[in-house]
């Protein structure tokens, strides 16, 4: 069996395509390129059937959504709850704030995505047309039998999927990877960007982890339960992401890829309870004078 021009190609466009769809329904259609859309058109995707708000927008909303609430008080909301709320903030326009975070976030996921995308792509490539005989022979050795056939019966590309996943590494747990860390920054972000509105660009921060969370996060936020570690937001927005970060810094958005916790305001005049493992307003007793004296008989 040997990959011609066309038959590499067909494979590569059936990953472009999926990886359209997965553009499109999680940044917006906005980011689809001419070829992405001729490409769906050609497989009978119409794209003005792709979701107008995508995923990431729709997290963004939940991060502002959760930060108004207060605390983790979003978690005990209906899923109806916020959907009757999102639709009301749709029919109002984001701030320029909100609006410039939320195209970051977008544009940074672009190319992420891509750049996956081009990494799969040319690592195809090079185990297809550059490896030696011998790996060839075992390429072809290992995929004979499926793919002549799909080929030889004319048979659509897709059914090619699980061999190229073996020869290109597990895509799906890469992308899934990619887009469960994009909605979570976006929520992140969004809820950032709420506090700021609410209590200023210069309220401290801290983050809430959780029981089981990674050696870095306990070492960068705190451990559960416990009294966090205090930011100012704008430290933590310079030091960006962890992405390509051997020594990992605290973040806005999650630490690393399934990172788990939530940022919370510190309001002014509050403390730490350990008892509600919150802050809570400090208790001022200084000036405060004793005004009269009860006294107690007990009789029997």
């Amino acid at each position: 069996m040997i990959f011609d021009i066309n038959k590499i190609q067909a494979i590569i466009d059936i990953f472009r395509r999926n990886q359209a769809v997965f553009i499109g329904s999680t940044l917006g259609i906005e980011y689809l390129s001419d070829y992405d859309k001729f490409l769906l058109k050609l497989n009978g995707i119409d794209i003005n059937k792709i979701e107008h708000i995508n995923d990431i927008e729709r997290m963004f909303y939940f991060g502002i959504y959760s930060a108004i609430l207060g605390g983790n008080n979003s978690f005990k909301k209906s899923n109806k709850q916020f959907d009757d709320w999102f639709q009301g903030e749709l029919e109002r326009p984001l701030s320029f704030q909100k609006k410039q975070a939320l195209t970051f976030i977008k544009n940074r996921a672009f190319t992420d995505i891509s750049g996956l995308g081009n990494r799969i792509v040319g690592k195809m490539n090079n185990q297809i047309l550059s490896a030696s005989i011998v790996t060839q022979n075992k390429i072809r050795n290992k995929v004979k039998k499926a793919s002549i056939k799909a080929f030889e019966e004319n048979k659509t590309p897709q059914q090619l999927a699980s061999i190229l996943r073996e020869l290109t590494g597990d895509w799906a747990r890469d992308f899934s990877r990619i887009a469960d860390y994009v909605m979570q920054e976006s929520y992140a972000h969004g809820r950032v960007e709420q506090i700021m509105e609410m209590y200023g660009d210069d309220t401290l921060v801290y983050k809430q982890t959780f029981p089981g969370v990674c050696k870095h996060c306990e070492k960068n936020y705190g451990s559960p339960g416990m009294k966090p570690i205090v930011f100012d937001i704008a430290d933590l927005a310079k030091n960006g992401d962890n992405i390509g970060r051997k020594d990992q810094l605290p973040v806005i958005g999650p630490a690393h890829p399934w990172a788990r916790s939530i940022l919370h305001p510190v309001p002014d005049n509050t403390e730490w309870s350990d008892t509600l493992k919150r802050f809570v307003p400090k208790r001022n007793t200084k000036g405060i004078k004793r005004t009269s004296r009860v006294k107690v008989t007990i009789t029997e």
